[in-house]
């Protein structure tokens, strides 16, 4: 939303506020003004200028002060709809998919725990992943024709890609014959030799 566009909406608000605080009070005005040139007629000439002078002072008292307060209307305005996007992506990240949404070899747009794949076999096999967030906490090494592309990380490179020489590692998780497109990996890190890792690193566009 441009910058007009919030001032246009704001300035409009305030004076449809400024319109109906003015219509209450010559309402009001309009029955206190009766009672009294009823009791007091001589009055009538002067109850008539009030009924539009007030109503129109009041508004035109309300539409400064709206001018004056417009930048925090419009900053108030703006931060309520960032909390609310902010609260919706938050939201998103945080439903993780359900065991019947990781069943198809196919998995798309999902935010997936680990966890969640290896509840009965620490290998993950024959899966593929599009846009889809990986959270760990988690060590994986790949195998067959895993492949990773155009993925990113959280956390620095030399925290995430480890090289080893040894040819067995105990406690990690497998990711056997799987593809990762424009996934986000969050807490998972990668274990295997040089060769390995690099070819790992080369599926990340974060890497340095």
């Amino acid at each position: 939303m441009g910058f007009w566009t919030a001032f246009f909406g704001a300035f409009n608000d305030g004076l449809m506020r400024a319109w109906v605080w003015a219509s209450g009070i010559a309402g009001v005005l309009a029955i206190i003004g009766g009672i009294i040139v009823w009791r007091l007629p001589k009055w009538e000439a002067t109850m008539k200028d009030l009924l539009w002078a007030i109503p129109l002072g009041i508004i035109i008292l309300l539409i400064i002060v709206n001018l004056f307060l417009m930048p925090y209307t419009i900053y108030k305005s703006r931060q309520s709809q960032i909390n609310t996007l902010q609260e919706q992506l938050d939201t998103a990240r945080q439903s993780y998919a359900t065991p019947d949404e990781l069943l198809p070899s196919r998995l798309s747009g999902l935010s997936i725990r680990v966890s969640d794949l290896t509840r009965e076999s620490n290998t993950v096999r024959n899966k593929v992943f599009d846009d889809c967030y990986i959270y760990g906490p988690a060590v994986a090494v790949i195998t067959g024709t895993t492949e990773i592309r155009n993925n990113n990380f959280d956390g620095s490179p030399d925290s995430i890609f480890i090289i080893t020489t040894n040819q067995t590692v105990w406690g990690t998780i497998v990711l056997d014959n799987c593809i990762f497109t424009n996934c986000k990996f969050s807490n998972v890190g990668f274990i295997g030799d040089a060769t390995t890792i690099a070819k790992i690193k080369a599926g990340f566009i974060q890497t340095q």
